[in-house]
């Protein structure tokens, strides 16, 4: 078997490749990322006679967020010309690689044998199915020293930082529908407290959220992380900056910042 030198194209060329496609859906649950490919590429392969191959490699211009993904990947005869002979085409071999930068290609070990026979283009498609790009959300947590010291033993641990989802369930015989509160992750903080202007402040992160899904944060000072002084009221902490909640990742938006939050005080006495 003659082997030819390995041929390149890009999806985005239309001197070598036509009518590339790619739609992307999410799906399942957790959430996946689908991304589907198709087009047709122009490879002009001749054969004088002998069984000839070559690899060809099609940058599909998509990245993956994993080495290695799943796939399915085919590839079928488009055109060929033979003038008298009879034509064998083949496929050996057709997988979805990725390079360093985890580039997604699509490479395809063709063969042809025939004598004067040409392998126009043969068209394509793949479906890579990856781990969806995960969200994040960070901002600080703040609050008035003059009012509350915070517990120096727990400085790296005083709060309980929660972002969780709500589901409603069908309505039930006689009632209403229920949300029903899933806890997503839980969120910590970073260093040690640090004055912020007249405010002691706190940085703090959540990670790997889910994607498509309305996400709500709260703040809440964990038991004996603070001693009030001051005031007979208490304190609640409040989303100061930052979109609205819930919030909600996707594809091309998945982190949220800054996302801080401030205690306000409240009067706990009852009237």
């Amino acid at each position: 078997m003659n082997i030819m030198p390995t041929r390149f194209l890009n999806s985005l060329n239309t001197d070598e490749v036509v009518s590339a496609k790619m739609i992307e859906a999410y799906l399942g649950e957790p959430v996946r990322r689908l991304l589907i490919f198709t087009g047709v590429a122009i490879v002009t392969f001749e054969s004088n006679g002998q069984l000839d191959g070559q690899e060809v490699v099609i940058n599909l211009n998509a990245r993956s967020n994993t080495r290695n993904p799943d796939f399915t990947a085919t590839v079928g005869l488009a055109s060929i010309y033979n003038e008298i002979s009879d034509l064998v085409f083949a496929t050996d071999d057709v997988t979805i690689v990725t390079d360093d930068n985890f580039q997604l290609f699509l490479k395809a070990d063709i063969a042809a044998m025939g004598h004067r026979s040409v392998l126009n283009r043969f068209s394509y498609q793949a479906m890579v199915y990856l781990d969806a790009e995960n969200g994040s959300i960070s901002g600080s947590i703040r609050w008035n020293p003059h009012f509350m010291i915070f517990n120096a033993a727990m400085e790296q641990d005083l709060f309980q930082i929660e972002a969780y989802s709500l589901t409603l369930q069908p309505e039930s015989a006689g009632g209403l529908g229920n949300y029903i509160k899933k806890i997503e992750r839980i969120g910590h903080t970073l260093k040690q407290p640090f004055f912020h202007g007249s405010l002691m402040e706190i940085l703090y992160e959540i990670n790997d959220l889910p994607i498509q899904k309305g996400i709500f944060v709260t703040v809440e000072a964990k038991p004996g992380a603070f001693t009030i002084l001051n005031t007979a009221s208490n304190f609640t902490f409040a989303q100061v900056s930052g979109p609205p909640q819930p919030f909600k990742f996707s594809q091309s938006h998945f982190v949220e910042k800054p996302v801080d939050f401030q205690a306000r005080e409240y009067d706990n006495q009852p009237r």
